[in-house]
C-alpha cells in the first residue's frame, strides 16, 4: 500500500511539473517544444490535468472559426477521441466528456433533422453520450440526464416527423 501511495504522490509531482513545463513554454509562444513536452509526458503521466492542457493546445492550433473545409474539426474531434481513451475512465474527466458532447453539438448540422449532416450530428452525439455515461467520472448523472432529454427529444421528433399510417394493418399482426 505505500509503494502504490508513493508512486501516487510522483505522479501527481510529475504531472505539476510537466504542466508548468507547458505553461512556461507556452508563454513564450515556443509551439514545437510544448510538442515535445507532450510526446514525451502524456503517456508517462496519466493526468487529467496535462491531457486537457494538450486538448486546449490542439484547439489553440487548429481555429474552428476559420475551417472552411472541416479538417480543424476533424483534428479536435481525433484529440477529444484520444484523450478520452487515455483519460476517460478517470474520474475527473467527466469535464472534458462534457466539452467534447459541446463540441459535437457545435458541429454543422440540426439534431432532428432530415439531412445526412443531421443524421450524422445525432449519431455523433449519441455515441459520445452512451460512452460518458458508463464512464465513473465526475458529472456522469448531470451526462445522464442530458442523455435522456437528448433521447426523449429525438423521440418526441420521431413521432411527431412520422406521417399517419393510411394503410390497413396486416390481419396477421392484429
Amino acid at each position: 500500500m505505500r509503494n502504490r501511495v508513493l508512486t501516487l504522490s510522483f505522479i501527481l509531482i510529475q504531472a505539476d511539473q510537466w504542466i508548468s513545463y507547458v505553461k512556461m513554454e507556452l508563454a513564450n509562444n515556443e509551439l514545437q517544444h510544448v510538442e515535445r513536452i507532450f510526446q514525451r509526458s502524456l503517456f508517462n503521466v496519466p493526468n487529467v490535468e496535462l491531457w486537457s492542457m494538450y486538448l486546449d493546445y490542439i484547439r489553440r492550433r487548429n481555429n474552428l472559426t476559420t475551417d472552411t473545409g472541416g479538417k480543424a474539426r476533424a483534428v479536435v474531434n481525433q484529440s477529444y477521441e484520444f484523450v478520452l481513451n487515455n483519460v476517460g475512465c478517470d474520474r475527473e474527466a467527466g469535464r472534458i466528456w462534457t466539452e467534447y458532447i459541446q463540441f459535437v453539438k457545435s458541429a454543422p448540422g440540426n439534431v432532428g433533422g432530415s439531412g445526412w449532416q443531421d443524421q450524422q450530428k445525432m449519431d455523433s452525439l449519441r455515441k459520445v453520450y452512451q460512452k460518458a455515461v458508463t464512464m465513473p467520472v465526475q458529472g456522469v448523472e448531470q451526462l445522464w440526464r442530458e442523455y435522456d432529454q437528448f433521447e426523449q427529444g429525438l423521440n418526441k421528433l420521431t413521432v411527431f416527423a412520422s406521417p399517419p399510417r393510411n394503410d390497413p394493418i396486416p390481419s396477421a399482426l392484429t
